[in-house]
């Protein structure tokens, strides 16, 4: 994956995880943290996975695909 494509697919997460409910930072500091834990949800997931965020992502439906992300959370 060229660092184009590992962006959008940061990028998508970071979304999603400032959507979720269960985020809960400074209002301050909410995106920082969220882009962090964006990075680190890449780095664990699989390639496949990879591959279908970035088609999500490259779809600019941001309002589609996962609400919650409670494998990270834990």
């Amino acid at each position: 994956m060229n660092r184009n494509a590992e962006q959008k697919v940061i990028d998508y997460l970071t979304i999603l995880i400032m959507q979720d409910s269960k985020f809960i930072c400074n209002h301050h500091i909410r995106a920082k943290c969220a882009w962090i834990e964006a990075k680190k949800i890449y780095k664990k997931i699989n390639k496949e996975k990879r591959n279908k965020l970035l088609k999500l992502a490259e779809s600019k439906n941001y309002t589609e695909g996962e609400k919650h992300l409670p494998n990270f959370w834990d």
